[in-house]
């Protein structure tokens, strides 16, 4: 009988030292390339302090760096260093589909929507629920080297993306509802029985929630409609204000008043456009954000126009423009040198790096923006720590979308239900012998809608173009 392996690539038994190790010249930066990550077609990746983390598109994940706390593996001794990837082999069959890495723990995404969590559980990051309810803990006196275990979601409720800060985790879920543990002035502060406890922030509730970023003692996310909230420490004017020192809510960020929308006071920023519609109202492009990173004490908005919106540290340049002592507390905008258009942002310490819609890879300077990849068709970027940055690159056949090799269920979105109403109406008017169980269907769907908040704001922007005849005015449904 033949040996038998876990793995899906025998290398990942050999010691480093035996594997083949090649160096790319990209420009003038040096790219290293081992074999164990070579055969390997990356999905996601992110990288901190003193690791990083990636998954592959077979849902196995590799950890690299400094094993502090137990943050690449509990198994492994405290502080030891991995210097090329290893297979975390304690997640088992588990698919992986998404990586953050924290300070010193790390979270996981599969591919049915749970997280899994370990390292650190110091201030509660990991979001473990705690089967003995007279537990008491303080942030900062959590365990550590703690095994990874599945996030306490919530009954019902499926995670499609996740966020790290430097001790606390973010979750979004399909319904766009945020939850948080960790850091109480990012989490919230509550008792300590309910140590390290996932919680959704009240004043997000209902929000139309898309996208998010950790950073280190401030978070930000973006709503569907294209605004940025901030909140967590407002060192150096990190959420985009001069005062107060921290914002213990979630606020929207004031946006520079130079939208190229054309319109005028008192509705700046905004733009209206009449279509077979009617008349649709929404943020000008180049204020509507798409994308939001956080790094230490510094910001950095992508709009849909492709420009970025900053503020701020920027003792180091990380906002793009030349290196000051003095912060940017009121943001302003920072374009592509080239005259181009820039897609995502990440953000470490005193650095950031920029995605531009050519797949070229921008990071910042003490001088300005720099390009430090270019003509390689990156698809996705990472940053993190001091200086450090991953990009993945387009496999030779050319592919520009990252593509997993098993499948994963769709995101629940209010945009669907709105579909199904609307097919159920079309269907009402080409056959009327079926207008009965079609307007059950509707009643069904609607009071799924319902049970959702942020799907009906997903409404508020899907509806006008419902624009029905007056022959369902009277429609009755049993």
């Amino acid at each position: 009988m033949g040996k038998q392996s876990l793995h899906d690539d025998e290398d990942d038994r050999l010691p480093t030292s035996l594997l083949d190790t090649t160096t790319t010249a990209v420009g003038d930066q040096q790219l290293q390339v081992t074999s164990r990550l070579g055969s390997k077609a990356i999905l996601a990746v992110s990288t901190g302090q003193h690791h990083a983390a990636c998954a592959t598109s077979q849902g196995t994940v590799y950890v690299v760096g400094t094993n502090l706390h137990g943050c690449l593996d509990p198994d492994l001794p405290e502080e030891q260093v991995c210097s090329r990837p290893v297979l975390l082999e304690s997640l088992g069959q588990i698919r992986v589909v998404q990586v953050s890495c924290g300070y010193d723990h790390t979270a996981a995404l599969s591919s049915n929507g749970s997280v899994l969590t370990w390292g650190s559980n110091s201030h509660g990051q990991l979001g473990h629920r705690i089967t003995n309810s007279t537990m008491k803990v303080n942030p900062g006196e959590g365990p550590t080297h703690v095994r990874p275990a599945g996030m306490f979601i919530g009954k019902g409720r499926r995670v499609s993306a996740i966020a790290c800060g430097t001790h606390f985790t973010m979750v979004l879920t399909t319904r766009r509802s945020l939850l948080v543990c960790g850091t109480p002035s990012i989490a919230g502060h509550r008792d300590s029985s309910e140590f390290g406890t996932l919680k959704e922030l009240p004043s997000l509730v209902g929000l139309p929630l898309v996208g998010m970023s950790a950073g280190h003692a401030h978070a930000a996310v973006v709503t569907a409609h294209g605004t940025a909230l901030v909140w967590g420490s407002n060192r150096k004017g990190a959420c985009g204000r001069e005062y107060p020192e921290e914002l213990a809510l979630p606020v929207p960020v004031k946006v520079v008043s130079d939208s190229k929308a054309g319109t005028t006071l008192p509705f700046t920023n905004w733009e209206f456009r009449k279509d077979s519609d009617g008349m649709i109202v929404k943020l000008a492009d180049d204020v509507a954000i798409q994308h939001v990173a956080c790094g230490y004490a510094h910001t950095i908005l992508v709009a849909r126009s492709g420009r970025l919106l900053v503020f701020g540290d920027n003792c180091r340049g990380q906002l793009g423009t030349t290196a000051s002592e003095k912060p940017v507390v009121n943001a302003i905008p920072v374009y592509h040198p080239n005259g181009g258009r820039f897609v995502s942002a990440e953000a470490g310490n005193a650095h950031s790096v920029l995605l531009d819609s050519e797949g070229d890879v921008w990071m910042t300077t003490s001088t300005g923006l720099r390009c430090i990849l270019e003509g390689q068709h990156a698809l996705a970027i990472a940053a993190g720590g001091d200086d450090n940055a991953v990009a993945i690159g387009s496999p030779p056949s050319g592919n520009t979308t990252l593509n997993r090799q098993f499948s994963m269920d769709s995101a629940e979105d209010g945009t669907m239900i709105v579909d199904q109403v609307e097919s159920l109406l079309d269907e009402m008017d080409s056959d009327s012998a079926n207008k009965v169980e079609a307007g059950q269907d509707i009643a069904k769907r609607t009071e799924e809608l319902l049970r959702y908040v942020t799907s009906l704001h997903d409404c508020a922007v899907i509806f006008p173009s419902l624009n029905r005849s007056s022959s369902h005015e009277h429609c009755h449904f049993a």
